[in-house]
């Protein structure tokens, strides 16, 4: 990255256009903070991962055999299948219970949307996702990854801006 022009950082990101190799410019913006961008983490994500998957499965069979590879693959999913269901019964019972006593059910909400990436990763066949489906499941793993995500969103804050105006406001009918 060079220096800033005008509100705008140069990022020398080869583009091709018409056969030749560009350069584009982005704006400064306080969502580019990240070493790769957003694309280039998918495709990591997408490839990389199911290929460790993978890797990690073939290694696994070659040490405990196929079928039992099979089997831990299928119990894993009609494991964390249950507790995704029995977990999720759970939040739903806590985000009814604070919505019954007026409180703002946030916490609940989060560990919903946190049950249900646990579930959609435990589906994918491969040990390290399951081991991060069941760490979503369990109520401490959730709270770790609930204080994790809060101080990310902490850190991105601005303290003090002057464009907000905090009120409070009541409807009179």
């Amino acid at each position: 990255m060079t220096e800033s022009l005008g509100g705008w950082s140069e990022f020398r990101i080869p583009k091709l256009m018409n056969g030749r190799i560009s350069e584009f410019r982005i704006p400064n913006s306080e969502f580019i903070r990240y070493p790769l961008p957003m694309f280039l983490r998918l495709l990591l994500l997408f490839t990389v991962v199911p290929l460790v998957e993978l890797f990690l499965l073939v290694k696994l069979g070659t040490v405990i055999g196929i079928s039992a590879t099979v089997l831990i693959v299928i119990f894993t999913g009609i494991l964390g299948a249950w507790l995704a269901r029995w977990q999720g019964l759970g939040v739903i019972r806590r985000l009814t219970d604070d919505m019954n006593q007026g409180r703002l059910p946030a916490d609940a909400l989060i560990d919903g949307l946190l049950i249900l990436i646990a579930g959609a990763v435990l589906l994918t066949p491969g040990l390290i996702t399951d081991a991060l489906g069941f760490l979503l499941l369990v109520p401490q793993g959730r709270a770790f990854v609930r204080r994790l995500v809060a101080s990310r969103f902490e850190k991105r804050t601005v303290d003090g801006d002057p464009d907000i105006i905090d009120v409070e406001w009541r409807r009179e009918d």
